[in-house]
């Protein structure tokens, strides 16, 4: 059994290896930076931008945060609506990257189960290497016709967007479902307000008068202290 899996993942490392070879030698990747390089600049720093903003590891919360270890009540049935929507709308804030992630995992077990997408998934890698291969040189030669690469390969790419669609549908609505269940469930019942981001936390603003400096004036404590 152990002999056979290194062999399939030795199998699956090989045609991965070959599929990207081919994929560099065809001048695909340069074609797709080409696409890239004429976006405009603005739309570049929006996507750029959003990236950093919404994708940045450090939003990831660790296992001990997210589960509220060490906490005394970190689930709990919270009965006031106001709180519950205060709840809801600080935990997707504060929790959503790791909410993505559980989706993803959903996603990748989803799809281990499923044979035909495993087999029809497969399907569509064996035709990108095979085209590739084909068509290496630039071109390839179908009788006396002669097929630019470029057309074949913006053929394959619609074909696989709309066989892959077919294939992940099921697959796609039963995480959504499933992921959407986890992590509803999780920001209802899970109290995370002592947990903030930078953007959480609220600034005291406005004049204060007289009363202003006493609020951070060590000497008024000083004086209170001898006083009493």
């Amino acid at each position: 059994m152990s002999n056979n899996t290194q062999s399939m993942t030795g199998a699956a490392s090989s045609a991965w290896t070959s599929m990207q070879q081919k994929w560099n030698d065809s001048g695909a990747s340069e074609y797709v930076n080409s696409m890239s390089a004429q976006l405009p600049e603005g739309t570049k720093n929006f996507i750029t931008t959003a990236r950093q903003k919404y994708l940045n590891p450090a939003k990831f919360r660790s296992p001990t945060v997210y589960v509220g270890l060490g906490e005394d009540r970190p689930f709990y049935f919270e009965k006031s609506p106001s709180l519950v929507l205060s709840r809801l709308k600080h935990n997707f804030q504060y929790f959503y990257l790791n909410y993505i992630v559980i989706a993803m995992i959903l996603f990748c077990l989803t799809l281990l189960i499923s044979p035909t997408a495993v087999i029809g998934i497969g399907i569509i890698i064996v035709s990108w290497v095979v085209t590739l291969k084909a068509t290496e040189s630039g071109s390839v030669t179908i009788g006396t016709v002669t097929i630019p690469q470029k057309p074949i390969l913006a053929l394959l790419a619609v074909g696989s967007f709309f066989a892959l669609t077919y294939i992940l549908t099921n697959i796609f609505w039963y995480t959504l479902f499933s992921s959407l269940l986890c992590a509803g469930g999780h920001a209802f019942f899970r109290d995370a307000t002592m947990h903030r981001d930078d953007e959480d936390k609220v600034d005291m603003t406005g004049d204060l008068g007289e009363d202003a400096q006493f609020l951070n004036d060590s000497s008024h404590s000083d004086a209170l202290t001898d006083t009493v």
